[in-house]
Order: C-alpha cells, then structure tokens, then sequence
C-alpha cells in the first residue's frame, strides 16, 4: 500500500507559498477560465518581455518583478502555468509584436516581413511619439511585455488569516507609481553602467553591442516616463482608483495624433467597477457612455499601450489590438462570471433577521434604481435586458462626467476628413471614431463578425451615471464611483459624516461596516476629499447620494415614514447592510431560505484566543521534539478502504456524496483522541483498566460538488469520528476555558471541571458534569447502564463503533449525523499491558481477513431541529435511528512499514475538508476549522518560530 495523497501533494504549495492560501470563491469559473481571463494578450506593449524579466528595481539589484515588489502595488503575484510560464503577476501578459493585417495574406513570406517591420515602427510611434527612432527599437521585440483586464480588475481581501481572490472586482493596486517606478527602474539602468552590463547580459546581449543597447533602453525609458507625465494629475490618484478615461482619451487624441494641444489634465480617478453583469449591462461603464463592449475594451487597450497608426495611408487604423481574444474574453468568459456570495465560512454567518429587515427597506427605498434578481434568476427592470441609467444626478462628484462633456473639444489634425472637415470636434467623439475604425480593420483582418455584436441600441444615454446591481457588492469597496467612500456603513450616512480622508490599498477586511480596514498599513495610500490647505480636491468629493430624491422610493441615506423624510436609524443602517451583503448572483443557497446555525456574539474573537492557546500548547509539547498533530497524535495505522453507497438508497438519502451505487477509493487513519502519545490503556489506582477516546477519520478520494476547503486538486470528502456519540465539551466558550487549562496544568484537562463546577456559571456548571460524565464513560472498562462505558472497549481499533457526534448539512435544510459501526466484533478483550496494543490487533487482523464497517445516517428537517439544543450543543445525542447508506470495507492489508508511517503523519484530515452539501455545522465544528488549520501549519513549520 502507498498513500498518494502526502504532505506534499496535498499542501506542499499551500503551506510554502501564499498562492495556494488563496480562497477561490465560486463565481461560476473553473480554473482554465481564470487563467484565460488572467493571461490572455489584449494587443497592450508596454516594453519588451526579456526586459521585464531582467530589469532591477531603480534603487537595488533586486528584480523589479520580485514578489515583495509587486505587493507593495498592490499587484497580485502568480505561480508559474501553463498560460504564465514566466510567473508573471495576475494581469500582466506576453504579447506578440507583429500587426494583423489582412493585406498580409497574400504576400510571400519575405513580403509579409518587410510589410510587417515597416508597419510596426510606424504603429509604435503612437505610444513613443515623434521622437521614437526606429533604429533603437529593441531586438528583444518579437515579444513584449503588456497588461490584461485583469491588472485592474482582479483583488484579494485578507480576513482573520484567510486570503480570498475576488475575480472581476476593483482592484486595490496602484498602478499610477508602478508605472513611474518602472520608468524610473529603466532610467537607473541606463545611467548606471553595472545595472545596464547586468541587463544586458540577462537579456542575452553581448558587450560589443553595449552603447547601441544603452540608447534602446534610453529611448524606451523616455517614452515611460513621458507616458507618466502625459498622465499626471495634480493630486496622485493613489491605491484603489485611475483615470483611465483620461489616459485613453490623452493616448489617442494627443499622442498618437501628435497634437499636444489636445491633452487635458487627468483628473477624474474612478474606483474600478466590477465585471460580473457587464455583458447583460446596456451600458458598460461608471457612465452611460458605451452601449456595447468591444468598443470599451478595444479603448482600454489603446490607452494601456496598444500600438496604432492614424496616419492617413494604406497602414492608416492597424494596431496591435486582439479584437478575437476581446471577443472570446467578453462572449465566452465574463458571460460566465458571477457576483462572489458572501463567504460565510470566512466573514461570519448573515444575521437572517436583519437580512430580512435590510431587504423590506432595500425594497422600499433602494431597489427603484438598484436592480436585484427575482426568484427566477431574471433583473426585475423597466426594461427587458437593460440596466437602466439615471435621469439625472444624484450629486456625486461631477470631474468625471466634466472629463467627458461634449464641450471639451480637440483639434483634428490628420483626421479632420473624418469629421467633415472640421478642426475640431468633442474629445469624446475622436475617440469613438478612432476605436470605430481600429474595430473594423480589426474585424476584417481577424474575421470577426462586428455586425453579430452590435446592440440594437448604440446611442449612448446622455452624462448620468448607471444604476449599477448590488450582487457583490460587499467585495466593491471603497465606494462610489471615484472611491470616495470606505465602507457602506458610510454610503447610507450624509456625507457630513463620512469620512474625509482614510488609508486605502490595504487587503484587510472589515466584515461590519463592510469594507476595508481604513488605519494605516504598511501599504497603501491616504484618500483626501481636500488638500493642506482645505481646498476641494477635483474628483475626490465625497458628497451625493444622500438625503432623498424626488419619490419616496428614492432614499438615499433617508427613508420615507408616516409622510415625512427621517435619516436611517443606525439598526436600518446595519439591516441594510446585512441584505446587501446576501444578494447573490445565484438566488437559491445552499441552505435556501433556512437558518441552521446561531452563532453567540464574541465567538470569533474566543475562536481567534483558542487558535493562540493551541499554538502555545504545541509549542510547550513539543519544544525539543518532532511536532505531531493537536489531536488524536497517536495512530494506530492508516489503511486502504472501499467506500460503497448502497446501490438501492431512496431519493430521500441521495444527497451529496451519497449517490447511488457509487463507490470511492478511501484512507482510513485509527488513533487516539489524547493530546499526548501515551499507553493506549492504562490501569487506575485500583488497577482497574482505563481506556480512552478513539478516532476514525475517513477520506473519500475523488468526490463530486462543490469543494468547501479546494487544498489540492483532487476533492475529497473528510468523516472525523470517535468512539462515542457525542463530544465532551459542548461548545467554543467551554474549549476556550479547556485550551487555557490544558496550557497552565501540563495538558491535564481535570481541572477544567473542576474550576467550571467551582467557579462557572449555572450553565457552565452544568454543561461540565455532562462533561464529567461523558469522560467517565469514555474511560469505563465495561457497559453498564448510563454510566458505564458507551461501548464495551474494544480488542482492536476495528472492533469499535465510531460517531461524527456533530452535526453536519445535508443537502438543502437538513442536517445529518453518521456512525461506522463494525458487521462484526472481535470478542477477545483488549491487551491493556501491550502500550500499543491497538496497532499491534490491528496489524494482526488484517494480516487474515476483511473488515467490514455499515456506515448509517440520523437526518433531521430543519423543522425537527431546535438549534441551541440540536445544533450549538456538541453534548447532545439524537436517539434517531441510524439508516444504512454504504458499506466500508478495509480489506487484509500490510501498513506498518517506516514509509507507510511516514506517509501516514503526513495525512491531513478536517471536517471542513469536504463538499457544500454536508458542511460542518455548529460551534464546536466552527472552532474546528480554525484549529485544525493551524496545528497543520505547525506541524509543518510555517506558524512555527524560529529554532522551534
């Protein structure tokens, strides 16, 4: 036997890498789609790919695209794929050089080339501008180095440990100083002749070549730098936000049109909308400007460095652009992607009565201009298929939808015949008519049916700004369009009392007022609504949205009651927040409507101290020794099973992993429950035999549906049992008295009920003579009534009944229990003076025979379920009936070699490990996932500190 699933492939990257700690939610991508979205070339160049991967931080000799640097952005590292082989961060693409042209085709091969390098100079000018000498242009040109929708649309929110990625949401970077510390990155290297020998090595030139290389990274060096001054405002955009519009509009109407006149300060840095909706949206960005979406995504490649020519000529409108990926992107990608639910396993579980409460005043003041699904899944609009866009302002900030008035005019120049012959014509309209004609010879050199793509309706809306749905929203933070409010706690207050200056770009979440943490973070920047000298900042105000509009279905920060306007209470503020929090994308839950859990207030903070304590007590236990598990460290052996479901189960059972006639290849680890590895029975002062508490921990290998903790490739489904039906601690504030007793007392949990009998509550006092009395009964040498053992104590680890104890979803309101109870027992009795009498029965069964477990289920409606009792209290036992739904068989077996031992630590098993229909319910199993999480990360060294 040799187990395939270890240490290292199990959480080898999970455990040595902050990629694989990521938490992926389910947006309705798998990981190939992701990738796609991450790595797929737009047409964007930005400087050559060897350079990239070569180029040195401006100040040091480490590589600008090291990790740590690219954190300090807020740029999202990746591990190395199959579509990123370099490991370049998430949005950050290679890309070809070579234009596509439709006269191309015909040519020879040597006619394509000379075709080809007199276009590519001529195109690139529009990023370079009429200084560029195509003599310099790089050879490392035949791939360059460019970005994705993804650079700006892809984040990660930090919470009490846990990382998850948000796909299609704002992100949190800032690329303003990327950019500038890049050009300045290029410029250190060639002033600094050590930094440019090194760079010119790295990027496989030789030192003959050495001068002529230093006027290549110059040239490409100017141009950076001169990208960043076309683009800088007054006031630095910071983390969080960008003026794309701006940057596109001065791209293409000043330099690629060689008219400096034509640049406007970019002054209006919006937060980035997310993507999920978009493709359903009538409108596709903050305004209501763009009704369909290639043209917006061809923009956006122009202004992050696409290459395009408007010199009028045969060559006039080719480019760089991918308009085929754009489309694929847009048409098969993002009309999959969905609004991330609330992760209530990571940010705590939704108060339902609030959500109820939120939903009544959503409805009533909200949802006139915030679209939310109905039960079919379908927008509830005025308008068919269409987001719908305001009649007016709702008093935001203005310099965006100022930026992009039709009364800010631009010369021309060499595209005067496109305006009948004008001079001048709106900013705006240039740059619809660029992208339209870079569209169509994109289109025919591709072969993209532009006509498919078209809306019915291509007239943009006027200047209001689109009324955008809530699904997701949670994930949106900071607000408004230019990001100039932290949380929606503050959005549903006048701006009076918001906020006028705050940190961003840092990753912590706050799961209350639903946001990020706003303190100062090591990264990171200050949003200011003003300046030093307290003068308005042009695109930072953070007033509108407030008070109330014209109906009483319009309240913005006010609710209509009794015929008069009243500001929300702060209990409708939190109600409010709540409901936004649980629409999601996908109307019916895991759950559906039923509440199956009530977590106490202060839970998570008892969790976070327990986390602690477990730690300082591995640390104290194994100072000077190898680290074993937190619990059960002591095996009996690790075997190879068969998992069967019962091929004739009734539909009422067919729930989950439980599917008819299904059979899975599974791991089977037998152990002790105690902290410590010590005899597995022992004899008391009387000399009467002692037993202990024993586990069975089960890993289904190969399951299907939708995985609650994804750590490796392959889902599994994890059943942690002991040998009696119920735990002996009933909930967090009872383990969290244990956890400080077990560390102050040498792991000796006597003196929990001792102190909770003597000095707890009446409730404490109680939950701890159950806990005395189920201790009793783990430790008794035989049945007897009540208060003798739950099961005679068994000869080997094979011959006892074990129990899941707490409780676990089953399928959409239900809850289950289970037991694996042996077809048949040994009756010889237990070797109590063998310390390792447990492996050694074990090794010597199933040298001979099968073993054979029925594994059966208690389920209850939620109906059935009272929750304090059935649910938060892990003492209580279900006197149900269990129903046989599979068999276990463990055939004879060899497992005790040094390498199967081996392979056996190495196992990781959690009650979270497993898939969405049957997730762990209840405290006890809340407090599970933490601290199962963690005594792996010590074990494994990366909580551990140094020398430990």
């Amino acid at each position: 036997m040799r187990f395939t699933i270890s240490v290292t492939v199990l959480f080898a990257v999970t455990m040595s890498s902050s990629f694989a700690q990521t938490k992926y939610l389910d947006q309705g991508w798998d990981d190939e789609m992701r990738q796609e979205f991450y790595f797929t070339a737009q047409g964007s160049h930005l400087i050559p790919y060897k350079w990239f991967l070569a180029l040195e931080q401006a100040e040091n000799d480490r590589l600008f695209r090291d990790e740590a640097n690219m954190r300090s952005y807020g740029i999202l590292p990746s591990p190395p794929t199959k579509r990123n082989p370099a490991g370049l961060p998430v949005g950050f693409v290679r890309d070809g050089v070579d234009p596509v042209s439709s006269e191309i085709a015909g040519l020879s091969n040597a006619g394509k080339r000379v075709l080809s390098n007199a276009t590519k100079y001529k195109i690139k000018r529009a990023f370079f501008g009429p200084q560029a000498d195509e003599k310099l242009y790089p050879k490392e040109q035949k791939a360059w180095f460019g970005f994705t929708c993804a650079a700006c649309h892809t984040h990660e929110i930090e919470y009490n440990g846990q990382t998850v990625r948000i796909d299609g949401g704002s992100t949190q970077s800032d690329l303003e100083s990327f950019l500038r510390d890049l050009g300045l990155a290029l410029t250190a290297t060639h002033e600094d002749p050590e930094k440019l020998q090194r760079f010119a090595i790295a990027v496989g030139r030789n030192k003959s070549s050495l001068a002529t290389f230093d006027d290549e990274v110059k040239q490409i060096a100017d141009a950076v730098n001169r990208l960043v001054l076309r683009n800088k405002a007054k006031h630095p955009y910071g983390y969080a936000r960008l003026d794309a519009f701006g940057a596109i509009l001065n791209a293409v109407c000043d330099t690629a049109l060689n008219e400096p006149a034509n640049r406007r300060e970019s002054n209006a840095p919006v937060s980035y909308p997310s993507l999920w909706n978009v493709p359903f949206m009538g409108y596709v960005q903050w305004g209501a400007t763009a009704p369909w979406a290639e043209p917006r995504n061809v923009g956006e490649v122009l202004g992050v460095f696409g290459y395009y020519s408007l010199d009028p000529g045969p060559r006039q409108f080719e480019s760089t652009v991918r308009l085929k990926n754009l489309v694929k992107l847009e048409h098969e990608i993002l009309t999959k992607l969905r609004a991330p639910d609330w992760p209530e396993d990571v940010f705590g579980k939704l108060d339902t009565a609030r959500v109820s409460a939120g939903q009544k005043l959503f409805a009533q003041n909200c949802q006139a201009c915030h679209a939310v699904r109905n039960e079919d899944g379908q927008f509830t609009l005025n308008d068919a298929d269409r987001i719908p866009v305001t009649a007016g302002i709702v008093g935001t900030d203005m310099q965006f939808l100022e930026n992009l008035s039709p009364t800010h005019m631009a010369k021309t120049g060499e595209l005067s015949e496109m305006f009948g012959g004008a001079a001048e014509t709106p900013r705006v309209a240039l740059l619809s008519k660029v992208v339209e004609a870079i569209m169509v010879r994109s289109a025919k050199a591709e072969r993209v049916d532009l006509g498919a793509l078209r809306p019915k309706n291509q007239d943009p809306a006027g200047t209001g700004f689109i009324e955008r749905p809530i699904e997701g929203i949670w994930a949106n933070a900071p607000y408004f369009h230019n990001g100039s409010v932290p949380n929606l706690y503050e959005t549903l207050l006048p701006s009076s009392k918001r906020s006028s200056s705050f940190w961003v770009g840092t990753r912590k979440f706050d799961p209350v007022k639903v946001g990020f943490v706003t303190t100062e973070t090591g990264t990171g920047s200050e949003f200011k609504t003003t300046d030093s000298d307290g003068n308005p900042i042009p695109g930072n105000s953070n007033k509108g949205h407030e008070g109330h509009g014209d109906s009483p279905n319009h309240g913005f920060t006010q609710t209509f009651e009794n015929g008069e306007w009243r500001d929300f209470t702060e209990d409708e503020i939190y109600s409010l927040i709540e409901y936004m929090k649980s629409v999601s994308a996908v109307p019916s839950r895991t759950e559906g409507s039923v509440q199956l859990e009530q977590i106490p207030e202060g839970e998570e903070d008892r969790i976070s101290n327990i986390v602690d304590l477990t730690r300082k007590q591995m640390m104290k236990r194994y100072a000077d020794k190898k680290v074993l598990r937190g619990v059960h460290p002591k095996d009996h052996g690790c075997v190879t099973a068969k998992f069967e479901v019962s091929a004739d189960l009734s539909e009422e059972y067919s729930v989950g992993v439980f599917i008819p006639g299904a059979s899975y290849d599974a791991y089977i680890r037998f152990s002790n429950a105690a902290v410590r590895v010590n005899p597995d029975s022992g004899r008391d002062q009387s000399g009467n035999p002692s037993h202990g508490s024993r586990g069975m921990a089960v890993k289904l290998l190969g399951v299907d549906g939708e995985s609650l903790l994804p750590l490796n490739d392959e889902h599994t489904q994890d059943f942690l049992m002991v040998n009696q039906p119920s735990f002996a601690f009933a909930n967090v504030e009872d383990y969290e008295v244990l956890s400080q007793v077990l560390l102050d007392n040498d792991d000796d949990p006597t003196k929990f009920i001792v102190g909770q009998l003597t000095n707890g509550s009446p409730e404490a006092k109680q939950r701890a003579q159950r806990t005395a009395q189920i201790a009793g009964r783990i430790a008794a040498a035989k049945v007897d009534g009540d208060k003798g053992a739950f099961e005679q104590p068994p000869a080997s680890p094979v011959d006892n009944a074990y129990f899941g104890a707490a409780p676990f979803l089953f399928g959409d309101g239900r809850v289950m229990k289970f037991r694996a109870s042996p077809v048949s027992r040994s009756l010889d009795k237990p070797n109590v003076d063998d310390p390792n009498y447990l492996r050694t029965a074990l090794i010597k069964r199933l040298a001979t025979q099968d073993v054979v477990f029925e594994f059966g289920l208690q389920v209850r409606t939620a109906e059935q379920l009272d929750l304090p009792v059935d649910i938060e209290n892990a003492q209580t036992v279900w006197p149900d009936e269990f129903v046989t739904v599979a068999k276990i068989t463990i055939p004879k077996q060899e497992f005790d070699s040094l390498e199967q031992r081996e392979e056996c630590e190495n196992l990781f098993f959690t009650p979270w490990q497993g898939v969405a229909a049957h997730r762990p319910l209840g405290g006890i199993n809340r407090l599970r996932k933490a601290v199962y999480l963690e005594s792996f990360a010590f074990r494994h060294g990366s909580s551990r500190p140094s020398g430990n």
